[in-house]
């Protein structure tokens, strides 16, 4: 089954001065896969997504949710809209770039759409 992906858009992630980004910033890198969190009930902004990091060390059976920072308020509505009528599992968020220095404008990443040519959207 051939899957086509679209970039629905690509950003600077907004607020990981205010999450967890730095603690694992070293972990980071272009391609890693983010999970795409949907805060509807956010009281700043109601199409706000958060965007966090699973790690896991199998070795020593320990794994942890990092929250990195939010899809910035100019592209998120079309990202919650998509969520919010199901498609979160079509939804794919991946780095695109990490700067060397862990600061605010630090980590870039995008969101694609991803669909089988089986199934239309």
């Amino acid at each position: 089954m051939k899957q086509e992906t679209k970039t629905l858009c690509t950003f600077v992630i907004a607020g990981i001065n205010y999450h967890d980004a730095f603690e694992v910033w070293n972990c980071l890198m272009p391609g890693t896969k983010l999970k795409i969190v949907r805060e509807s009930n956010n009281t700043h902004d109601p199409d706000a997504s958060l965007l966090t990091f699973d790690w896991s060390n199998p070795e020593i059976g320990i794994s942890e949710e990092f929250k990195i920072g939010y899809v910035p308020r100019y592209c998120n509505e079309p990202v919650a809209t998509l969520i919010d009528m199901g498609w979160l599992d079509f939804l794919e968020c991946r780095l695109t770039e990490i700067d060397n220095e862990p600061h605010d404008n630090g980590i870039h990443a995008e969101i694609r759409i991803r669909r089988n040519h089986e199934t239309a959207l």
